[in-house]
């Protein structure tokens, strides 16, 4: 943030966009046993933001024009539906938070990247959506946006894994105290 400013237009708030929302909503999901009643409205609470927000609220009032319908909900929902999805079935409810723990290797991988990839399309709202009203994104600009990350996020979630997966099995065999609630 001070070495790029440019990089980082919200300042801070970048921060909270960038790192603490993404960590937040992986845990939720890798703990859904536990706190699904958080991550269920969070997860819902992102995808009525993701679909109003900026071009039905403030909307015309600021400037913005409607998107293209239905394409523009049915591609929104993309983004938080199948994280619903998982979240609300017993995959989210039982198998993600028993395999991440899990020593079957094969488990842990499925299960850090359902949570991963879960986490990574609600992210994408709270993450787009802010840029989009400080820059007056036009509607048109909106859905190619949407239409571009639909293949990043499951591409960065594989990649996340791929690299979160060794760093939990060095971390089991390090010797370090276990933190509450740690998957290693």
């Amino acid at each position: 943030m001070f070495l790029a400013p440019a990089a980082f237009p919200l300042g801070i708030a970048d921060v909270g966009l960038n790192t603490v929302i993404p960590a937040f909503l992986v845990s939720i999901i890798i703990l859904n046993n536990r706190y699904w009643k958080i991550g269920i409205p969070v997860a819902i609470a992102l995808g009525l933001f993701g679909t109003i927000f900026p071009f039905y609220y403030p909307g015309a009032a600021l400037g913005f024009d409607r998107p293209p319908e239905p394409l523009y909900t049915i591609l929104t929902a993309v983004y938080w539906v199948p994280s619903l999805i998982i979240m609300a079935s017993p995959i989210g409810l039982r198998l993600i938070p028993k395999w991440s723990v899990s020593s079957d290797r094969r488990q842990k991988y499925v299960a850090i990247f359902l949570a991963i990839l879960a986490a990574m399309w609600l992210w994408w709202i709270p993450w787009t959506k802010p840029y989009w009203y400080l820059f007056s994104y036009a509607a048109a600009m909106g859905v190619a946006t949407t239409i571009s990350y639909l293949w990043w996020i499951p591409a960065l979630s594989l990649v996340i894994t791929a690299i979160t997966i060794p760093l939990l099995e060095a971390l089991s065999r390090s010797g370090l105290p276990k933190v509450r609630d740690a998957v290693w």
